[in-house]
């Protein structure tokens, strides 16, 4: 039986005529060959197939748990994700979903429709994972300068490729959707939602928002230099594709410099999770 979802104007009427697939645009050669670090994405996106019904009879999900927001972390053979459901009101929108690849992102990998909820399958961060928040208000002790530009280059990695590669805005940059993995990986979460609102007007806004929390990681660590204070100024006005190469990201250590600030924020954080097994 074809479990793929049609999507027509005027809503969800439970038949079964075949999918459509929404289409990607691909970025030509020469806006590819200007992106640094092509190492980081993968251009070469497919096409978004919506697939009718829940995901469960995929995904054996097994624990509930926070992932940027309430997740429900499943598995289907050796891979594992996270589920999150998404109440749509404007089925024009889904045409705006597309599928991610970059080591700065939480990756958006399929999407399921069951009449107005969509079932967003993300990739899994470990089990080890933490938000910028949970290691601000933990016990691993203040950022040092070379830390906080480990975390603004990623960020700025996957702002960069959000902007120009997506062309969209996330529209929610904040300490809570910038989460750490285990590995010292920063990656920005819930894609999907600033691809519904398919707005690549609030670029600026994305990077301003990320200024704010800048400031809060300088002025808890080690203070502000000139660097800095550069870097936080052009957060205001430049474009991430200018912001990747600042002397300030030159300062940074790398994501194994974060390995021991998640390993003791996730040694003290207390954890509820929910078993769904």
């Amino acid at each position: 039986m074809d479990n793929r979802l049609t999507l027509f104007p005027g809503g969800h009427d439970g038949s079964t005529e075949p999918s459509i697939r929404v289409p990607l645009k691909r970025k030509n050669e020469e806006h590819e060959s200007k992106q640094p670090h092509p190492a980081l994405r993968s251009p070469n996106h497919l096409p978004v197939t919506l697939k009718r019904g829940v995901p469960w009879g995929k995904y054996q999900r097994f624990v509930e748990e926070d992932q940027a927001g309430r997740a429900i972390a499943a598995r289907d053979k050796d891979t594992i994700v996270a589920v999150k459901e998404h109440k749509v009101t404007d089925k024009d929108s889904l045409k705006a979903l597309k599928p991610t690849k970059h080591i700065q992102l939480v990756n958006l990998l399929d999407v399921y429709m069951d009449h107005d909820i969509v079932f967003l399958i993300y990739e899994d961060m470990d089990a080890s994972h933490v938000s910028l928040g949970d290691i601000e208000g933990g016990m691993s002790g203040s950022l040092k300068e070379n830390e906080i530009a480990a975390i603004a280059e990623q960020v700025v990695r996957g702002l960069e490729y959000i902007h120009e590669t997506l062309q969209i805005s996330h529209g929610n940059i904040d300490h809570e959707n910038l989460l750490v993995s285990g590995t010292g990986h920063v990656k920005i979460a819930n894609i999907a939602n600033g691809m519904f609102q398919s707005d690549s007007g609030r670029q600026q806004q994305d990077l301003r928002s990320f200024g704010l929390v800048l400031r809060e990681l300088m002025e808890l660590g080690s203070g502000w230099t000139e660097d800095t204070r550069n870097f936080q100024d052009g957060l205001d006005h430049l474009r991430a594709t200018s912001l990747v190469t600042h002397d300030f990201i030159r300062k940074s250590t790398g994501p194994a410099s974060l390995i021991p600030h998640v390993r003791i924020t996730v040694k003290t954080k207390f954890k509820t999770l929910r078993v769904l097994m």
